[in-house]
């Protein structure tokens, strides 16, 4: 027994956009080196390189903003501002500290 499916022109076409549309990411790497937001909740935050934040410096990552893919290597300091109705959501991010060579 055979089975067919058949798709509309509208199905076609709306699998098609599904299928070609790739979510766009804001890349952030490198040492932050002066007091940084991250705030922008319409694009995720993608970690093309490891972050590091320097010494006496402060990353603050606002509610609701998504964080992906990589490391934060904190020297200075890391505020997460998500609250139980707009989390910060990191998606398979690490967040370290820092060791301080003496």
């Amino acid at each position: 027994m055979s089975h067919r499916i058949r798709i509309s022109a509208l199905s076609a076409g709306l699998l098609a956009i599904l299928l070609c549309t790739t979510a766009y990411a804001i890349p952030v790497g490198g040492i932050i080196d002066t007091d940084t937001s991250w705030s922008d909740t319409s694009e995720a935050y993608e970690i093309a390189g490891n972050v590091q934040i320097a010494p006496g410096v402060t990353l603050t990552i606002g509610q609701g903003v998504t964080v992906m893919n990589g490391d934060i290597v904190v020297f200075g300091a890391l505020d997460v501002r998500g609250t139980a109705d707009d989390p910060v959501a990191f998606d398979g991010v690490n967040v370290v500290p820092g060791s301080h060579a003496s």
